[in-house]
């Protein structure tokens, strides 16, 4: 098919080109030197004719008279050195006429990848001649090697951009051969062809868990929080929060989380199975992680080791009886606020200190509620068990998102990053927050 369209384009190149031949063989092909001799002897008679009514002398007539044979055998000269010229720029024409399809030919063949393309065009032929047989075949599915089944599902996708089981099937393929950007960017568009799906955003979460890569795991947080502010109760969110525990070595929470769920299951008559049986052997895998990492911190000395142990045990109380509280307003600028719309999301996001990269806590707004004053406490968490009272430090920020997603990107506004001690929240005045930085 493509070499055929090649063809066609090469011969509609060659047929206007030729024009100009077609054209000029067409023309009349006219006897210069007869038409001189004509225009030379009425001159005569007219020169003679003057002659006589004594308008010019005999000299005169005789000169005039040469000066017009020197005239026309100058013309002859010239015409004959024009049709030698012509056929010579007509073979040159000609000659370029086959090169230039040829050399073009040539040079695609060499340098460009027309064999990706025809590549291409043969699978997206058999895929519509699959699609339209009465009896559906997909055993030359089987004899494709991945990258061309990567490339069927991209032209699927790009023919039916919103085929959220597309986009996940695409995004599965590319995180297993190691490609996980393309593999989040293709999350993403899953998620926004299906943004109110629990299950898709639940899959997703998985998917992105199992790359283990920062910004896949801030997403996969990110699903989690959205199906628990829906469901708060949702167990297959609340065992896949368990999983990115696990995965951040908060083995403690991992454990509270799966065994409230198997708790759960057993208190409904559903002990048995083999959903069940996973969490029982994820628990016991993460109490013995626990009991590792407990037995390696024991080589301290008992002195120092009963020391900071009475000292944590403290603060846990502490942080337990006491649910720490954010108070905070938040504000724009004048430039922020000049030029934002009043529909733009804002996101207020706090992090914390325990290297997991997901926030702990995020709050949604729109720039039509500033300035507001607020606060964000351990109910504003995005995962059971990691709250703000847990942790030593934190880090508040205030983004404005154009495109509506918690990821920043150029054209977004943002504040300065505020670190405080978690202790230090309940005597702290309430924090000043401004909008005032576009991200570049």
């Amino acid at each position: 098919m493509m070499w055929l369209i090649f063809t066609i384009i090469a011969i509609f190149v060659a047929v206007l080109m030729a024009l100009p031949l077609i054209r000029r063989s067409r023309k009349p092909d006219h006897d210069r030197l007869t038409l001189n001799k004509g225009v030379y002897r009425d001159r005569i008679n007219e020169l003679a004719s003057e002659c006589d009514r004594g308008l010019i002398t005999n000299d005169e007539f005789e000169q005039l008279e040469v000066e017009l044979k020197q005239s026309l055998l100058e013309d002859v000269h010239i015409q004959s050195v024009h049709n030698d010229e012509i056929p010579s720029h007509r073979r040159l024409y000609l000659l370029s006429l086959v090169l230039i399809p040829i050399l073009s030919g040539v040079m695609y063949y060499m340098m460009a990848d027309w064999q990706s393309v025809e590549r291409w065009q043969t699978l997206s032929d058999k895929m519509a001649e699959s699609e339209l047989a009465d009896e559906k075949n997909s055993d030359w599915l089987e004899q494709l090697t991945n990258e061309e089944l990567i490339l069927l599902l991209r032209t699927r996708l790009h023919n039916d951009p919103q085929n959220t089981g597309g986009w996940m099937v695409l995004a599965q393929t590319l995180a297993r051969f190691g490609a996980v950007v393309p593999a989040i960017e293709s999350v993403e568009k899953a998620i926004a062809t299906d943004s109110e799906n629990i299950k898709t955003r639940l899959s997703a979460a998985q998917l992105l868990i199992g790359t283990g890569n920062q910004q896949a795991m801030e997403l996969a947080a990110e699903q989690i929080s959205w199906v628990l502010n829906v469901q708060p109760q949702h167990e297959g969110a609340l065992a896949i929060s368990g999983f990115m525990h696990f995965h951040n070595k908060q083995y403690a929470s991992a454990i509270k989380i799966w065994e409230g769920l198997i708790s759960s299951r057993e208190a409904r008559g559903q002990g048995e199975g083999k959903g069940i049986d996973m969490l029982r052997k994820q628990v016991s895998a993460a109490k013995a992680r626990l009991s590792s990492a407990t037995s390696s911190a024991s080589n301290k000395s008992l002195a120092n080791n009963n020391q900071s142990n009475s000292g944590k045990d403290k603060a846990t109380d502490i942080k337990a009886s006491n649910q720490a509280a954010l108070q905070l307003t938040l504000s724009l600028s004048d430039q922020a606020n000049s030029n934002l719309p009043n529909n733009a999301v804002v996101f207020i996001v706090v992090r914390g200190d325990d290297g997991n990269p997901a926030p702990v806590a995020v709050k949604r707004l729109s720039v039509a509620q500033l300035p507001v004053n607020l606060s964000l406490s351990d109910t504003d968490a995005m995962l059971p068990g990691r709250t703000i009272s847990s942790m030593d430090k934190v880090e508040i920020v205030a983004r404005v998102s154009l495109s509506g997603k918690p990821s920043a990107s150029a054209g977004d506004w943002t504040s300065s990053a505020i670190v405080l001690a978690v202790s230090e929240l309940e005597q702290a005045s309430p924090l000043e927050i401004q909008i005032d930085q576009q991200v570049k």
